[in-house]
């Protein structure tokens, strides 16, 4: 129905054509692509698209929560280093000569990558004993976790607390763990390992007959994480100052005799040695 129109009037005395009058049919907008929700990471980028037909040229209104956006005319809407107050729900109006029309609505959600708020921490045990490492994580949730030890993933270790019982020197090394969920994931900082070994006495401290005057002395042989701290007893009694793997004696006399022994202790446990007797003898003295 576009087109030219005119008109012929007429009566008895003659005829006159109007003027031509133009008729334009337009087609008011139509929506084919609506704008999609989506989810990103907060300092993310996001996009809002639509697709539209209808008699050109078509304008473009893009909005969020009802409140027009400035300079956000064209059929897409890019948004930059989102944050959290861009969160909402996006619409376009699609407008021309002939009308307008909203779109639906397509949500924006921000999400947070995660965060280390409290590091795994370094710790020495003994070996055989327990170990513990945990990570304090914050980010949108599902958080996920796997820890490894040396660069190696540990299979099962996917909790923020990770429980290491009956440690063998095997098991010493860098800890860390993998933080993770939809919008990104973070390694946390290494948390060492190290086993330490109780004292073991590998030579015991041996008996020994001495004359009254003469010198004695113990020894004893062990083995262990240092430093290794020694405290020798006789009968029970520590010595002032006998601290060391050797106990020398000098001009031993008849008190002095008795049971010795040592306790060998450091950072993961003590010991106590085996009893080594110091028994005094009487050179010859002629009474007649």
């Amino acid at each position: 129905a576009a087109g030219s129109y005119a008109v012929s009037v007429a009566n008895a005395f003659g005829s006159l054509l109007s003027s031509n009058a133009e008729l334009t049919v337009g087609a008011p907008p139509a929506i084919l692509v609506q704008p999609a929700s989506q989810t990103v990471a907060v300092g993310g980028n996001a996009s809002f698209t639509v697709t539209a037909t209808g008699a050109p040229p078509l304008s473009y209104q893009w909005s969020v929560n009802g409140t027009n956006l400035p300079a956000a005319t064209n059929s897409l809407l890019l948004l930059t280093n989102v944050q959290p107050a861009e969160a909402g729900n996006y619409a376009v109006s699609v407008a021309n000569a002939f009308g307008s029309l909203l779109s639906s609505n397509a949500s924006l959600t921000l999400g947070q990558p995660p965060a280390i708020t409290q590091q795994p921490a370094s710790q020495t045990v003994a070996v055989g004993g327990d170990a513990s490492f945990t990570v304090t994580a914050t980010g949108t949730p599902p958080l996920s976790y796997q820890w490894s030890v040396n660069g190696t993933n540990l299979p099962a270790a996917t909790n923020s607390l990770l429980f290491l019982t009956n440690v063998q020197l095997t098991n010493a090394g860098s800890y860390a763990v993998v933080i993770a969920n939809a919008f990104g994931s973070l390694l946390s900082s290494n948390a060492s390992l190290t086993l330490g070994q109780p004292p073991a006495i590998s030579q015991q401290p041996a008996s020994q007959t001495v004359a009254v005057g003469g010198n004695a002395s113990f020894t004893v042989t062990a083995t262990g994480t240092p430093p290794l701290n020694y405290q020798w007893s006789v009968n029970g009694t520590n010595l002032p100052a006998a601290t060391n793997s050797l106990l020398l004696l000098t001009n031993v006399q008849p008190a002095a005799a008795g049971s010795y022994a040592v306790v060998i202790a450091n950072a993961f446990g003590s010991l106590l040695s085996s009893n080594a007797s110091l028994t005094l003898g009487q050179p010859p003295a002629i009474s007649q």
